[in-house]
């Protein structure tokens, strides 16, 4: 790993690079998400108290086993859309995923009317067995989603991505407030967030076919085949690795469900969506506007300059945030949600290292498939999935108090090692200078965070690890 030998002039160079095109992009997204996650966030607090810990626990689980078929259903050829050059081969990309989607939700329709209720994750919660019927529509909506906002990240349409984002929001919070004064359970929870799926999928591909209807007339069942071979190892290789990635956040979910308690589950999913909605404000705009580019710079011969200035710019927003919400959590939780969801403070503090990690490589990871290493991406997902469903089933059978802990632990190992991997891999250059710059923002945001606790005045070290008694 390389710290200080970037060539002089770099950093100027690519500062510029970032600070056009690029940046009003991740501007946009950011701001779509930003605004999005606030409504959803607003509307979290009030439903925290309209729903209980296991009603959350049992959307856990559901969302566990749509994220982990969902994230590859399309066979991974909805990354590939922003990348060929011809506007007709993406166009034949995206209904090939579209059409990968829908069969592969047609199956798992099937496979749930087929499979008993008693195999139907029966020992995870009763109540999932009358909610699995949804899962084959979700799968479908969250992977033509995926599809769409490829297709609009490639046309560069960051605006309507970010409109798209609050006017799922709206609805998905709409949904969950009025169904939990209503008195609805687990159940309007799961409808939130298909209607999230739905909105999303209405608006972006109906726009897309609405824009220029006459541009899919070019798909056709020769170009879908020629394009599924152009782009095979997508599904190869890729496919193998998302669903590697996916089972290794999401399996362990369910395993907790099964291993501990919907409720545990709960508290697990609210910790989560509070890490992941920092993520999301930043790094998931960088990811797109990223994967957007790098194709384009690999072929110049910058990939490697580009990614380490992204990833210098990922180092100095992001971990301060998380390293704030970590250190305030086990305190800020009881009064933001309710005194019942505590123990989801304290494992926000657990993740916090993990999710650090996973901003600094997630947003970049699609280097790899970018420079054609799918079957590092794919080895490394498959390790991924073993070290964090074993770390579970560790815990489980010899530590049976910090399964969640453990699941926490191994997430910041695995995205430790897929950092690295990216390093070596696109052969980053990191100046010394940007080291000392983060350590001290960081080092900023934990006074502030410890300033916080010391006016709450709450024994935070005693709040932080009383997790025995939660």
């Amino acid at each position: 790993m390389q710290l200080d030998n970037r060539p002089a002039g770099l950093v100027p160079k690519f500062k510029r690079a970032l600070s056009g095109q690029f940046v009003q992009g991740v501007l946009k997204l950011a701001g779509g998400a930003a605004l999005s996650q606030a409504i959803l966030l607003v509307a979290l607090v009030i439903a925290t108290r309209l729903y209980s810990p296991a009603d959350f626990g049992v959307l856990a689980v559901f969302n566990a086993i749509v994220a982990i078929i969902g994230v590859a259903a399309c066979l991974r050829f909805d990354i590939a859309v922003p990348l060929p050059n011809n506007r007709s081969d993406a166009i034949n990309l995206l209904a090939l995923s579209l059409l990968c989607a829908a069969c592969v939700a047609a199956v798992f329709a099937m496979l749930v009317l087929i499979v008993p209720d008693k195999w139907a994750l029966a020992l995870i919660d009763p109540t999932l067995n009358s909610v699995l019927w949804l899962a084959a529509p979700a799968i479908f909506l969250m992977a033509a989603l995926s599809a769409a906002q490829n297709w609009h990240i490639r046309e560069k349409a960051y605006g309507t991505i970010s409109r798209s984002r609050i006017a799922q929001s709206l609805l998905q919070a709409a949904i969950q407030i009025g169904g939990g004064f209503s008195g609805g359970g687990a159940l309007v929870l799961i409808i939130a967030q298909i209607a999230n799926y739905s909105a999303g999928v209405a608006l972006l591909l109906g726009g897309a076919i609405n824009k220029k209807p006459s541009e899919f007339n070019q798909v056709s069942r020769a170009r879908l085949q020629s394009i599924a071979v152009e782009y095979k190892r997508f599904p190869v290789f890729s496919t193998w690795e998302a669903l590697f990635n996916a089972a290794g956040i999401f399996l362990p979910v369910i395993l907790i469900g099964t291993l501990a308690t919907t409720a545990e589950v709960g508290h697990l999913q609210l910790g989560l969506y509070a890490m992941q909605a920092m993520i999301g404000l930043v790094g998931t705009a960088i990811s797109q506007v990223y994967f957007s580019r790098a194709a384009e710079e690999h072929h110049a011969g910058r990939l490697s300059a580009f990614t380490g200035t992204v990833l210098a710019n990922l180092a100095k927003t992001g971990p301060g945030p998380l390293l704030f919400i970590g250190v305030t959590g086990p305190i800020l939780f009881p009064i933001l949600f309710g005194e019942e969801w505590a123990r989801s403070g304290v494992l926000v503090s657990w993740m916090t290292p993990w999710f650090i990690m996973q901003f600094l490589a997630s947003p970049i990871s699609l280097a790899l498939a970018v420079t054609g290493h799918q079957k590092a991406a794919f080895l490394l997902q498959l390790s991924g999935l073993i070290l964090r469903t074993g770390a579970v089933l560790v815990a489980a059978y010899g530590f049976k108090g910090y399964i969640a802990e453990s699941y926490a632990i191994s997430g910041f190992v695995f995205y430790a090692v897929y950092l690295a991997v990216i390093w070596k891999t696109t052969k980053l250059v990191f100046a010394w200078d940007e080291v000392r710059h983060t350590m001290v923002i960081g080092a900023v945001w934990v006074g502030i965070s410890i300033f916080t606790c010391l006016v709450l005045g709450t024994d935070y070290i005693s709040s932080m690890f009383d997790f025995l008694s939660v």
